[in-house]
C-alpha cells in the first residue's frame, strides 16, 4: 500500500473473486501473504475475524458496485484482530477468512507479495475465465 495515499480496503472474503473462477472449488484456494517490510496499524496493518472461515462464505454487500465486500450488518465481526509484523513475516489465511486492511497514514509504503495456492491436479487459475455471474449462487 502506498505511502500516504492507500486508503485500506473493507472486509471481504477471497472466496467470492476466486469462485467466480473455480466454482466450488474456490473452497480450497488460500493465501501466503508474504510481508516485506513491517506492517503496523499506522501502514494499514490487515485486521482478520479468527474462526470466520468456519461460517462459509458471507452475506455480500450487494449495493456494493464490485458484489465481493462483506456486508458488515449481516455479518460477525467481532474478535477482529490486528496483524502486525515485522518485514519477512509471511501470514497464511484460507479464502474464506473475513479481512480488511486500514489505510497507510505513514511516509513508507507497506509492500507484500500474495500467493494463491490450490490443490494439485486443478487447472492454474490464471487459466480460468472470470464469471460474475457465478456471485448470484453467493449469499
Amino acid at each position: 500500500m502506498r505511502a500516504g495515499g492507500g486508503s485500506g480496503f473493507r472486509r471481504h472474503q477471497d472466496y467470492p473473486y476466486w469462485y467466480c473462477c473455480a466454482g466450488p472449488a474456490a473452497k480450497d484456494i488460500a493465501t501466503a501473504m508474504i510481508f516485506l517490510d513491517e506492517v503496523t496499524v499506522e501502514n494499514g496493518a490487515l485486521t482478520i475475524v479468527p474462526g470466520s472461515h468456519l461460517a462459509g462464505p458471507v452475506p455480500r454487500d450487494r449495493a456494493e458496485p464490485t458484489g465481493l465486500l462483506v456486508d458488515a450488518a449481516r455479518t460477525d465481526v467481532g474478535g477482529a484482530v490486528r496483524v502486525e509484523a515485522p518485514a519477512g513475516s509471511v501470514l497464511l489465511f484460507p479464502g474464506l477468512i473475513v479481512h480488511r486492511s486500514g489505510p497507510n497514514t505513514t511516509s513508507r509504503d507497506r509492500r507484500s507479495l500474495l500467493l494463491c495456492f490450490q490443490p494439485d491436479g486443478r487447472p492454474p487459475l490464471a487459466e480460468l475465465p472470470y464469471r460474475s455471474e457465478r456471485l448470484a449462487d453467493l449469499p
